[in-house]
């Protein structure tokens, strides 16, 4: 594939919907879903599915107040289209990520003032934003992240294009030695929909969908607006940013987002007494911005750090991007800076906070794609080379990494004894061999050539990365199979847990589970025996899933029993991937109802971490 043939309008549209699918679908649905956000999210779908509510999220029976409503519509709408299954569980995020792509792409495209849309350079930055990891790794999981890119940038998207040609109080700014554009109050037709998608960005995470991308805007305009010099600074900034709010039309817009995003607030809060609002404004807003909450903290280096991996492999050209921006600046000024506000608004905020997770900053890798795509672009149409020692140091560079990659899938899959894991290894050493491509065509005075040959390698790597190696991964995830068929065989009685639980499991067994506190104490166990002869009185049959010091504990136990007819058999002992606690799985039934047998269980033995054995009876206080 040369450079020509994907350069031409028709043809980029279709490469960068190819291109973008392929990352995003492939082996989609072959993984189960992964703890612990995944099952949480799409196991509160089906229950709300279930019960016909689409307005109070729960899981587990419990209310779930960590996320709006958004992703939980999206999930419920893909399941009564294509059936309950993990591809339509994560479909909408792909979905998104890919409007997402095709949005920043158009963006791209009207910054640089060429048409048809994408162009050169709008593919390449979509092609760019399709290729970084942890936007893949949204784009592909269960979680609200993908639905809060996606609206958050339709928003950037409509607002700043909206700004462009306005004739009201304009500013005229030179795009390229050809062109002049103007920048001036927001029409108001984009403006209509840029609120709106910010208002729907605020069902997706809350505040932060509309109080973030308009600070972007604000700090884009005011960058684009001149200055006077004899006038006080702060005076200037006060004189700037209002003349930024009223261009945007920022009031009655705000205004707008919130009229989009408030009745399910209002009705959630009304069906929950004001429970989720204050669980989700108070201890998931204003708690995770004060405190660091799940030992999730991290210095103020901790984002640019995982942008460097969020991005990769296009972080490894660090510096030409660097160098590109600095000396493309006059020809592209509004992408720069709407790509440099993009990245400063968003990692600030999130510096400032005091929980700290990878995801907080996805939003901003539409911008950063901004800048990607331009070098990106230059670079392969030959307008701006790096210097020779840049272009074999990235090449060196590219080699090296996707190799020790490899190397590193290959001795997690051995050490861990997963042996099918260590095919994820493909793309990795696909992704050497397009760099190693690379490096042979600069030494044949073709650099051009270089851009073509990274993307194709990055995009083996995803695809290697995350269409064969989760789905490998997954196979090993023998817990699920143990507990799924006890269930099958057994599927009469509840489930209890004492200090062990993994969503997935409410998930895929489908029923809500009885969570206790670890056996650790007196009062602990109390609690436990109580509620365990409560449900048999009920129940003739109570499946208990215990780490294995509890499960000592149970075995050990050598009260006279008040109920001599219930007893205890253990069903299987295993592991949860990557994890080396044992844990038990114990049935508990009542008067005459027939034990359960290790020869009744049918599951998976491959792993020699899952052990399935049967015991005798040891009496229930």
């Amino acid at each position: 594939m040369t450079l020509n043939s994907i350069s031409r309008s028709g043809t980029s549209s279709i490469t960068l919907i190819a291109i973008s699918s392929l990352i995003l679908l492939a082996g989609l649905g072959s993984a189960r879903l992964w703890d612990r956000d995944e099952p949480r999210n799409s196991g509160c779908s089906a229950e709300m599915l279930a019960r016909g509510d689409w307005i109070v999220p729960t899981f587990n029976n419990q209310l779930r107040d960590h996320k709006p409503i958004l992703l939980y519509w999206c999930q419920m709408l893909s399941y009564q289209v294509f059936g309950r299954s993990e591809w339509s569980a994560r479909f909408p995020s792909a979905a998104l990520a890919l409007a997402t792509i095709l949005a920043t792409a158009f963006l791209a495209s009207s910054l640089s003032r060429e048409k048809p849309a994408p162009t050169k350079l709008g593919f390449w930055v979509g092609a760019s934003l399709a290729t970084c990891l942890l936007f893949i790794m949204a784009g592909r999981a269960a979680t609200p992240d993908s639905c809060l890119v996606a609206f958050s940038t339709f928003g950037i998207v409509c607002l700043s294009i909206g700004s462009m040609g306005g004739a009201h109080q304009a500013t005229t700014l030179p795009i390229d030695d050809s062109t002049q554009v103007k920048l001036g109050r927001i029409a108001w037709h984009w403006a209509t929909l840029g609120y709106a998608s910010l208002g729907i960005a605020m069902l997706a995470k809350g505040p932060v969908g509309i109080v973030l991308p308009m600070a972007v805007l604000m700090l884009w305009r005011m960058f684009n607006f001149s200055s006077n010099p004899s006038t006080n600074w702060f005076v200037e900034v006060l004189r700037h940013a209002w003349r930024a709010i009223t261009d945007l039309r920022a009031i009655p817009g705000c205004a707008l987002a919130i009229l989009v995003a408030a009745p399910w607030y209002i009705a959630v809060g009304v069906a929950t007494e004001g429970e989720f609002l204050r669980g989700f404004f108070l201890n998931h807003n204003l708690g995770r911005a004060v405190s660091s909450m799940e030992g999730h903290n991290g210095t103020i280096f901790f984002y640019p750090m995982a942008i460097l991996v969020g991005i990769f492999p296009w972080s490894l050209w660090l510096i030409p991007i660097a160098l590109w921006a600095k000396q493309a600046f006059v020809q592209q000024r509004w992408m720069i800076t709407l790509a440099v506000a993009w990245l400063a608004v968003y990692v600030g905020a999130f510096t400032f906070a005091s929980t700290k997770l990878p995801s907080y900053v996805t939003p901003c890798y539409p911008g950063v794609a901004l800048l990607i795509g331009g070098f990106l672009h230059d670079f392969a149409s030959g307008r701006w080379l790096p210097g020779p020692i840049w272009r074999r140091t990235g090449s060196v560079l590219g080699i090296l990494v996707a190799i020790v990659s490899a190397f590193a899938i290959i001795t997690l899959a051995t050490i861990e004894s997963m042996p099918s894991v260590a095919w994820a290894a493909i793309g990795c050493v696909a992704m050497a061999v397009c760099c190693a491509i690379g490096w042979l065509n600069e030494q044949r005075h073709r650099a051009e050539s270089i851009p073509v040959a990274w993307l194709a390698g990055a995009v083996a790597f995803s695809v290697g990365l995350f269409g064969i190696g989760t789905s490998q991964a997954s196979r090993y995830r023998l817990d699920i199979d143990a507990l799924t068929t006890i269930q099958s065989q057994h599927p009469v009685g509840p489930w209890i847990t004492a200090g062990v639980l993994e969503p997935s499991w409410v998930y895929y067994l489908n029923q809500p589970l009885l969570e206790l506190q670890n056996l650790n104490s007196e009062e602990s166990r109390a609690k436990f025996w109580s509620v365990l002869n409560q449900q048999l009185a009920t129940h003739q049959q109570v499946k208990v899933i215990l780490p294995t010091g509890s499960a000592n504990y149970l075995e050990n136990h050598q009260q006279q029993p008040s109920q001599p007819q219930n007893r205890f058999y253990l069903a299987a002992q295993l592991t949860r991937l990557l994890r080396p606690e044992k844990l038990a799985v114990y049935i508990c039934e009542t008067g005459e109802a027939r034990g359960l047998q290790a020869s009744d269980l049918r599951l998976r033995s491959a792993d020699v971490r899952h052990d399935v054995s049967g015991k005798k009876p040891t009496h229930v206080q």
